[in-house]
């Protein structure tokens, strides 16, 4: 494992964190790769937790929400007087569930996809008197397998496969049901979703045995044929591991719950006599290898002085039937019977007690047995966290040690503690990302570490470069963030990984290729940010998201009235033209379509277009401006270089500047805006000129000749040229980015690091002639101009720091549609945050 960095809560109220450093804080990973965290300490400004001023033996737990890039800005979600004992993401990552010992859980939901900002509990259930010991949200049927012996496929449905899932519960006709399911001490199992009005929430329980039993310990598993399976300790060691059936069927809003007990058994450790006398021996976890199987379960028992971490297998072994009794019974069992039961599969013993448990999330499916070639086999671990600071990394498949570190020597060193702290620190709880690739936690002090696993310095951790493509094809299908991924990718592993990334996309269908391309190009960007010399790549990358997005809007307002069923639409019909047409006179080429009645729109609806398609024309004049920067090779290290040498995108400006022609036409209004003496009508047709040229030269494979590099240069002579800014190419100032920065780092909540700060305010990049560099900040949406300073609520990204306005200003539909294709995401697809501008630090 490697560290990738620590942050500690700032230095105040020593006092007071001391007292409460026994809690055991929480820690939570969301899909988006989001964390939220629980903790007695008060992370928020220095002014503000003076004024709170709460006493020293009241007993406050907070709740706080940040991204893993950015960990330093928090968001508190809130505080409460009781202990929290859960907290769970659900799967789209936009609601957050909150339990707690009393037997409340909170169901928290994001405010116009804000991350750091949040809509109070329209989900509240409280179950009186109970206290939760396991939580977790109800399955939803969806579950998208990785097969690792097809991982050289290219087909995407060959690797990622479908698999057969039912929803835990569901409404009449299949629909799945949003809930909760919690496990409480006593041994009940309470069920818990919303009315069909959303109103408040239903509470339906029931006990898991005819007994009612204490509870310490448990954890939830889902089944792929709908049930739920539940495992159980009181906590000693002499008793046994009960394991459980839920199965949940809804009629009339009215949930019924059947339960049923499951084969159980005891652990092995009971057999050690020092264990069994010792007073302080107890079983610290149940917890099931993974959440979507319950046929592997891990048990963790120990004192101060041994512990015991077990691995068991549920097997079902035939039972032979006497033959007097197999003539009574139906022919398919005649043969005997399936009984199941644990069989012991591995024990890992240490001499300290494990403190958390943190099983594998990404979903593996092998065709038959474990292959023998160890190639075919996905690198998965178990890390498990002891009392005495060590992390141990076990391996999924034969549950044995590989490496270990330990906090105190491997990564407290590093932080230079404070000398006030006492004891060893120690992990209180981890959680793996959904692809294994990194490792988060917390401990007693309320320090948040985040540990590069996947390809660290550790041999046995290293992954070869197909797993790491086939990872990033999972999370380009399911829509899961890939900030993970990133760290298990070396710098000398990124043209490789994005060139078979490209070879297999461009193997899938049309159908596919049109749905991910937005979704390929922003990871593209991303794996290019980590690199020290693809920053100028991501920028081309971010234009071509923009562009595309672009195209379809435009695209898909060429609807005619009445269209046959055979009929091609005018957009297509374009895009042949184009592609067929090698005329360098715009309205030549206009003449030869039939745009009297296929590309007519509303001149208010073209009116409202008019930033985009200012957008269009200044990227077309940029693009024409730099071909005299590519001539001889001078320079290539550029924004804009990469586009110049795609015949796609400079085949896509041609359509779309026709289209602006045509539209100009009905309303003058909506052309792009050139400053210069001449007609304004006569600007198009030189872009188009100059951009057909150019189109025709990449299209053929030739270079560039001197002749076309003049008339591109003489563009500056003609008009001023643009300034690049961030509606072009995002933010171009990857200085500050975490990827390029040297590990291990050490961050403090509330406070922004100095890379941050003192990141160059201009980005060092090669411009044409005639163009300066500005520092106005634009809208990534809606391009527009924001200035340095806004009146209106901005929100800005938390992974590219691109802004745009929070409200939605569209009033006319094709401008609402484009909003709406970037309300949950950036361009970037990193998740939005509101700026704050009445706090210093903390946002």
């Amino acid at each position: 494992m490697e560290l990738v960095y620590t942050v500690t809560k700032p230095h105040r109220g020593w006092l007071r964190d001391w007292l409460f450093r026994d809690e055991t804080p929480m820690i939570s990973l969301s899909p988006r790769n989001a964390i939220a965290f629980c903790t007695t300490v008060d992370l928020g400004d220095e002014e503000e937790s003076s004024q709170s001023n709460r006493s020293l033996v009241e007993m406050v737990h907070y709740v706080y929400i940040c991204d893993v890039d950015k960990p330093w800005s928090l968001c508190q979600l809130i505080s409460l007087p009781e202990k929290v004992v859960g907290l769970e993401w659900h799967h789209t990552g936009s609601k957050l569930l909150v339990a707690t010992a009393l037997g409340t859980c909170y169901v928290w939901q994001m405010k116009d996809f804000l991350l750091n900002s949040w809509i109070e509990p329209p989900w509240k259930a409280n179950v009186s008197g109970e206290e939760i010991v396991a939580v977790s949200w109800l399955h939803q049927g969806n579950k998208l397998t990785f097969m690792p012996e097809m991982r050289d496929l290219a087909s995407y449905s060959d690797k990622h496969v479908n698999a057969s899932f039912m929803p835990s519960l569901s409404h009449f006709g299949g629909k799945a049901v949003d809930g909760l399911l919690a496990v409480t001490a006593t041994g009940m199992a309470v069920v818990t979703f919303p009315n069909s009005d959303s109103s408040n929430m239903k509470i339906h329980m029931e006990m898991l045995c005819p007994s009612r039993r204490r509870i310490r310990v448990a954890d939830i598993a889902f089944s792929a044929n709908g049930d739920i399976l539940v495992a159980t300790s009181d906590g000693s060691i002499t008793s046994a591991i009960l394991c459980y059936k839920i199965s949940l069927k809804l009629e009339n809003d009215v949930c019924d719950i059947t339960c049923s007990p499951m084969t159980s058994f005891f652990a092995r450790c009971h057999l050690e006599m020092a264990l069994c006398e010792s007073p302080t021996s107890h079983i610290t976890h149940v917890k099931f290898m993974y959440q979507e199987s319950g046929d592997m379960l891990i048990v963790g028992a120990g004192d101060t002085n041994v512990s015991h971490v077990e691995l068991w297998n549920l097997t079902a072994s035939p039972v032979t039937v006497h033959r007097l009794f197999a003539s009574n019974l139906v022919p398919e069992k005649s043969t005997g019977f399936l009984q199941e039961k644990w069989i012991l599969k591995s024990t890992i013993l240490h001499t300290s007690l494990p403190t958390s448990i943190a099983v594998p999330r990404f979903p593996v499916s092998y065709e038959s047995a474990l292959p023998s070639d160890a190639s075919s086999v996905l690198f998965q671990y178990v890390a498990i966290a002891y009392k005495d600071g060590s992390v141990k990394l076990v391996s999924k498949h034969t549950f044995q040690p590989m490496t270990t570190t330990n906090l105190d020597t491997g990564i407290i060193d590093l932080e230079n503690p404070d000398k006030k702290r006492k004891s060893v620190a120690y992990m209180t709880h981890m959680q793996q990302s959904y692809t294994g690739c990194i490792l988060v936690g917390v401990d007693q002090y309320s320090c948040m570490y985040v540990m590069k696993v996947v390809n660290s310095r550790d041999p046995v951790t290293q992954v070869p470069t197909i797993f790491i493509v086939c990872m990033l094809e999972y999370v380009l299908l399911t829509g899961l963030d890939w900030w993970d991924i990133l760290t298990a990718i070396k710098p000398g592993m990124i043209d490789g990984v994005v060139q078979r990334l490209n070879d297999n996309f461009s193997k899938q269908t049309r159908f596919l290729q049109d749905q991910l391309i937005c979704r390929l190009l922003a990871m593209k960007a991303a794996l290019y940010r980590c690199g020290s010399f693809g920053q100028f790549r991501a920028a081309d990358s971010h234009s071509r998201i923009v562009l595309h997005s672009i195209s379809s809007h435009f695209r898909s307002m060429l609807r005619p009235k009445i269209l046959s069923a055979n009929e091609m639409l005018p957009s297509d019909k374009l895009t042949i033209a184009c592609s067929k047409s090698t005329d360098t006179e715009i309205d030549n080429f206009l003449l030869t379509l039939n745009s009297e009645k296929k590309f007519v729109v509303e001149g208010a609806t073209l009116q409202s277009m008019q930033p985009l398609i200012q957008w269009v024309a200044d990227l077309t004049t940029y693009i024409l401006a730099c071909v005299p920067l590519l001539l001889h090779g001078q320079h290539t290290a550029f924004p804009g270089a990469t586009l110049l040498h795609n015949a796609r995108v400079l085949g896509t400006l041609r359509e779309l500047l026709i289209i602006i022609r045509m539209w100009g036409f009905i309303n003058a209004g909506c052309l792009p805006n050139f400053a210069t003496t001449t007609n304004l009508t006569e600007c198009l047709p030189q872009l188009y000129k100059l951009l057909t040229k150019v189109w025709l030269t990449v299209e053929n494979g030739r270079d560039f000749d001197e002749a076309l590099a003049d008339e591109c240069s003489a563009l500056a002579s003609q008009f001023i040229l643009p300034a690049p800014d961030e509606g072009l190419f995002g933010n171009t100032d990857y200085s500050s980015s975490l990827f390029a920065q040297s590990f291990p780092l050490k961050y403090t909540f509330g406070e922004t690091p100095s890379h941050v700060t003192s990141s160059h305010s201009t980005p060092a990049f090669i411009l044409p002639q005639g163009m300066l560099h500005t520092k106005c900040r634009k809208d990534v949406v809606r391009q527009i101009v924001l200035g340095l300073h806004t009146a209106e609520p901005l929100r800005s990204c938390v992974r590219c720091g691109c802004v745009s306005l929070l409200k939605n200003f569209g009033k006319l539909a094709a401008m609402k549609s484009w909003e709406l294709r970037f309300e949950r995401y950036c361009v970037c697809l990193g998740q939005w945050k509101i700026v704050q501008t009445n706090k210093k630090n903390v946002s």
